[in-house]
């Protein structure tokens, strides 16, 4: 769980009346070692890191900046689909109205697939198609389901978040970094969730009497990066991208260093790496730039 300890130290970053409410694990807070080193320089309109532990935020820029979401926007349609899920091996067959305009169509009109295949191809490809085919699996209708994604937000104290659609291809489905960070923390408390997001690539079968096997590969480009390098003690512990014209490059991730997570969260970066540089820049700098008493770990 995430906490509203936050530092005085860097009030001058903060929307005071914006400062989400998190329960904290323990009163236990990261010191900062290098009081001369003010940050980083971001693309990115909107950036925040978090402690996972204390909840303290650690870097700040914009973070209260309402900004669309693009397909972090899966993240909550996710949460959504597992309060209806009609079972993992369910058959489930692609209709004409799963299809988008935009995004990788990894699956054709009246091919049939289990439920588990379309949840991957959701979050591990951001698969716009897959994201309608499991709406259309609730038995809500599109209206319905939307509604519950605000009723979530408002549940997990996401108050500056509005969904509109459920794939993440319209730029009325906004938020801010704050919030994602609460969003993240709720998604990751879900196995299949967590799971999905960690997943580097995902192959399965389509279930015709032409089956074919369909491999989709996860968006997140720091799944191979040092981030993810257990050998120098970081790991990845789940994260989304999203992109749209609208929303530039956003990046939301629960990474940790010797067992110290923290949670950052990225909104409207300039180009693709951008976002992935910047992450990894953010990420270095927390981690060289705070130290984490023996009682936190």
């Amino acid at each position: 769980m995430l906490g509203l300890i936050f530092s005085l130290i860097i009030t001058t970053f903060l929307n005071q009346s914006s400062q989400p409410s998190l329960p904290s694990k323990t009163n236990s807070e990261p010191v900062k070692i290098n009081q001369t080193s003010l940050g980083i320089k971001t693309t990115a309109k909107s950036m925040v890191a978090v402690d996972e532990k204390s909840g303290k935020i650690l870097f700040a820029k914009n973070p209260s900046q309402i900004l669309p979401i693009a397909s972090i926007t899966k993240l909550m349609s996710a949460l959504v689909f597992l309060d209806h899920n009609p079972g993992w091996e369910k058959e489930v067959e692609i209709k004409e109205e799963d299809k988008e305009t935009w995004g990788r169509i990894y699956l054709g009109k009246g091919e049939k697939v289990a439920v588990r295949d379309l949840f991957y191809s959701a979050l591990v490809g951001s698969a716009n198609q897959a994201v309608l085919a499991l709406v259309r699996l609730t038995g809500l209708t599109k209206e319905q389901f939307i509604q519950e994604m605000n009723q979530k937000a408002k549940q997990f104290g996401m108050n500056q978040t509005t969904f509109v659609e459920p794939t993440g291809l319209e730029a009325q489905n906004q938020s801010t970094t704050f919030d994602l960070v609460k969003l993240l923390d709720k998604a990751l408390k879900q196995e299949e969730i967590k799971k999905a997001l960690t997943t580097k690539t995902y192959t399965f079968r389509t279930r015709n009497h032409r089956s074919q096997t369909i491999t989709v590969i996860n968006t997140d480009r720091l799944l191979d990066s040092f981030l993810n390098d257990k050998k120098l003690g970081y790991q990845i512990l789940g994260a989304k991208t999203g992109s749209l014209e609208e929303a530039g490059y956003c990046f939301v991730a629960k990474i940790q260093k010797d067992n110290q997570p923290i949670i950052v969260a990225s909104l409207s970066s300039a180009t693709s790496g951008d976002r992935f540089q910047e992450i990894k820049g953010l990420a270095n700098w927390v981690y060289e730039n705070y130290e984490w008493s023996k009682s936190t770990k």
